[in-house]
C-alpha cells in the first residue's frame, strides 16, 4: 500500500507506461518536492499515487491532473474555474496522450 504523496511505478515498463505527464506537471507547478518517487518491479497496473485519504490514484494522466489541481487553487493551469474550459484542457491532454502511441 502506498503512503500519502508517494508516486510509484515499475521501472521496467516502456516509456509510454511511465508517469511522464505527471512528473512534468509536478515540475511545471514547482511541487515536485511534495511527492516521493519509488520504483516497484512488481507493479503491473501502471503508475500510482498514494492519496492523503488512504486511497490510490492510478494512471499517468489522472495523476497529472491531480498534481495540477492540487497546485493551483483557482485551477488556472487547467482552464480556470470554468468547467467548460477545464473539460477543453482535459480533451487536449487526452489527445496529446494518443500521439505518443504512434512512436
Amino acid at each position: 500500500k502506498l503512503v500519502s504523496n508517494q508516486l510509484c511505478y515499475n521501472p521496467n515498463v516502456s516509456l509510454t507506461e511511465r508517469p511522464v505527464a505527471a512528473l512534468t506537471v509536478a515540475c511545471l507547478t514547482n511541487t515536485m518536492n511534495n511527492y516521493s518517487i519509488t520504483s516497484d518491479r512488481n507493479r503491473h497496473s501502471g503508475p500510482a499515487l498514494g492519496l492523503p485519504n488512504g486511497g490510490e490514484l492510478t494512471g499517468d494522466n489522472a495523476i497529472a491532473r491531480y498534481f495540477a489541481r492540487s497546485a493551483c487553487s483557482n485551477h488556472a493551469l487547467l482552464g480556470g474555474g470554468d468547467i467548460d474550459q477545464m473539460a477543453l484542457v482535459d480533451s487536449w491532454v487526452d489527445y496529446a496522450q494518443t500521439l505518443t502511441k504512434f512512436q
